[in-house]
């Protein structure tokens, strides 16, 4: 995903590498210009998981921050409520899902 996103902007800036799994990773660039873009911040381990698949709040956090671009403001997402049973307003990923189906 980071590759797809990556391309499809032209990205050139490139992050310093904070990932333990990604130096000798044939995306490695991609994958930074990603992070330096505010697309992808990693996980907390310090790692990136480029082999991983990405989860559905993991792909729809990267779009969101991919058309914002960065990090949404709470104003555009704390007033809207979801109802959706498998994801609470504390979810680390809560404010991208509301902002994918509410819109901004």
């Amino acid at each position: 995903m980071a590759v797809m996103l990556a391309n499809v902007d032209n990205l050139t800036a490139i992050a310093e590498n904070r990932f333990t799994d990604i130096t000798d990773h044939p995306d490695r660039n991609s994958i930074l210009k990603a992070v330096e873009a505010g697309i992808f911040t990693g996980y907390p381990d310090g790692s990136f998981k480029p082999e991983g698949s990405t989860t559905r709040y993991e792909a729809t956090t990267a779009l969101i921050r991919y058309l914002l671009p960065g990090e949404p403001a709470e104003a555009l997402w704390l007033s809207i409520s979801l109802a959706f049973e498998d994801l609470s307003n504390s979810h680390w990923a809560y404010k991208y899902v509301a902002l994918a189906v509410e819109g901004f």
